[in-house]
């Protein structure tokens, strides 16, 4: 069995009785900006340690990034991203694709063309979307190439909407009983999305309503 807890599992047994989640987090954020030649250089950093049940000083980062000239690279938020789930549950980000809760590291390119409207194509780490192939002792070994994403967003008074899109690597190792045989072909995956949110401000400060579908 297991707890109720979906990130929790096999947890009611004479090793790991715990059928609670214990956290407790310290973190501080550090944003850097100043004027060059090529735009604002900004480096911002979020970090610090976090205890959960027996596991004593961890090192907690979900932000690490450098930004210049619309270039973003480190760790960051990917940019298929629209609709932030852990800001209001970790366990009910199942239902979307959002690595706002602890980021993910990225290399994108951000073109501005006015009124709020901007696109941006990305390449990123394709670990955090990687799920285990399980079947005839064989376990994924890839994904081999980095994820390509590309949105295009705009942002105003009203709210903000997204169109995107990604391709991710689907790759399987050798399962036969003989090493190296048994291998299937590799493919590739296709994710296509949007979003709106709008603005509620004569509800409440910060009132808003969004909808999101992949």
């Amino acid at each position: 069995g297991g707890s109720f807890n979906p990130n929790k599992t096999n947890d009611f047994d004479r090793t790991t009785p715990d059928d609670n989640t214990i956290r407790v987090r310290a973190v501080v954020s550090v944003d850097a900006r100043s004027q060059t030649e090529y735009g604002t250089l900004r480096s911002y950093i979020a970090g610090g340690f976090q205890s959960t049940n027996d596991a004593r000083g961890e090192i907690y980062a979900p932000r690490a990034f450098v930004q210049l000239g619309g270039f973003t690279w480190g760790l960051a938020q990917s940019f298929y991203d629209f609709f932030s789930f852990p800001a209001y549950s970790n366990q009910f980000r199942i239902v979307g694709s959002d690595t706002g809760g602890a980021g993910d590291a990225v290399a994108a390119y951000t073109a501005k063309f006015g009124n709020g409207l901007s696109a941006t194509i990305s390449i990123e780490d394709p670990t955090i979307r990687r799920t285990t192939i399980v079947g005839a002792g064989g376990y994924i070994s890839g994904p081999y190439f980095p994820d390509l994403v590309a949105n295009l967003r705009v942002d105003q008074a009203w709210g903000s909407a997204q169109i995107m899109g990604g391709l991710h690597q689907v790759a399987a190792q050798y399962y036969g009983a003989t090493p190296g045989t048994g291998h299937p072909d590799d493919t590739f995956g296709v994710a296509v999305g949007a979003g709106l949110q709008i603005n509620l401000p004569m509800l409440g400060k910060g009132d808003s309503i969004a909808v999101e579908a992949s």
